[in-house]
């Protein structure tokens, strides 16, 4: 670890302490979001490199370490600074947006904070040879886990992938820590809370694409990460239909398979949820690759009608119908929907995506 920055120092707040306390956070939020506590031992440290990027690591059976480049803080702060006062960003018919830099920049260092600790609970270091797991392809994160001992108690090929699988698989495992992380950040669903879905969600956003664009420096496109363009479709999926998952977890608790419609919100509210909250939200993805000089994966985001569209067939018929995708986004996510069900039946968690 270097030496701490004074663009990272802010009223004597450190790089590290910044870290430290989004840490204790996430695993607040966990226990709360989950009903469980976080059980694993985590540590967390900022490596002072400007890249974006951040890598979770064993130390031992049981502990974990999780380092967060300095850079991707500093990315992060510039590009809120600069979107807050975006025209159209997070504004819906007029209004001003109620929400702060330092604000949206905190809830997306937390996501990728909750990112690399799903990572951890579900055990998808087992899958690496030297226990690491790197967000970005930069360099200084690659060198980080490749000085990492080899460790002997697991192997990819141990839970039946072949080794031409492993590229899809990591790319399926990222989608996964996406999900569970997007669930723990978003929570539940609330009529009072639309504004402030739509300002996580964004923040979320702004995660994915940096990481995305980091990786295309380097030459690097959707070999070991599924494009943002992929990942912004999977959590638009979800929070589009996040006004059902209490109807949903009642109906799994009363021991039914469908929901029963008289608990879902009313119609008049679901447009206007639709309206306020999703549609805008796509909106403010391509606003945030613009700002973030991401202007090809804003393109690969595609027409909202088509995007729109591609949710619907993917929540209607899953991935049974991949030719009827027209989005980069929806098509990526099609092709991993099959082996991710079998990556996760392997290391014994739901194939969720």
């Amino acid at each position: 670890m270097g030496q701490a920055d004074p663009e990272q120092e802010v009223m004597g707040v450190t790089a590290d302490d910044r870290l430290t306390t989004a840490l204790q956070d996430a695993i607040d939020r966990f226990a709360a979001m989950s009903g469980e506590p976080f059980t694993h031992a985590v540590m967390i440290e900022a490596d002072a490199d400007d890249g974006f990027w951040a890598v979770a690591q064993a130390e031992d059976d049981d502990t974990y370490r999780i380092t967060v480049a300095e850079g991707a803080m500093k990315a992060l702060d510039r590009l809120w600074s600069t979107m807050i006062s975006h025209t159209d960003l997070l504004r819906t018919d007029g209004t001003t947006a109620t929400a702060k830099a330092d604000e949206l920049a905190a809830v997306s260092l937390a996501w990728l904070i909750h990112h690399e600790m799903e990572h951890i609970e579900m055990d998808h270091l087992a899958l690496k040879p030297k226990r690491g797991i790197s967000e970005t392809a930069h360099p200084k994160a690659r060198a980080l886990i490749e000085r990492a001992a080899e460790v002997s108690y697991s192997s990819p090929l141990e839970h039946g992938f072949e080794t031409q699988d492993l590229r899809v698989v990591d790319r399926c495992l990222e989608l996964r820590a996406d999900h569970d992380a997007i669930e723990m950040i978003l929570g539940p669903y609330s009529t009072d809370e639309w504004d402030l879905l739509r300002q996580r969600t964004a923040a979320i956003f702004a995660v994915m694409i940096l990481i995305d664009l980091e990786d295309r420096r380097h030459g690097i496109i959707g070999e070991t990460h599924p494009r943002s363009a992929t990942r912004i479709f999977q959590l638009l999926g979800h929070l589009s239909i996040l006004y059902s998952v209490p109807a949903q977890v009642k109906a799994w608790k009363e021991g039914r398979d469908s929901i029963n419609p008289a608990d879902l919100p009313p119609e008049d509210e679901i447009a206007a949820y639709t309206a306020t909250v999703i549609q805008p939200a796509f909106r403010d993805a391509a606003l945030i690759a613009a700002a973030a000089g991401a202007d090809e994966i804003a393109t690969e985001l595609g027409d909202p009608i088509d995007f729109f569209a591609d949710i619907d067939l993917a929540l209607a018929k899953g991935a049974a119908e991949p030719k009827g995708f027209k989005t980069v986004g929806a098509i990526e996510w099609a092709d991993l929907y099959a082996i991710n069900e079998a990556a996760m039946a392997r290391l014994g968690h739901r194939a969720q995506l």
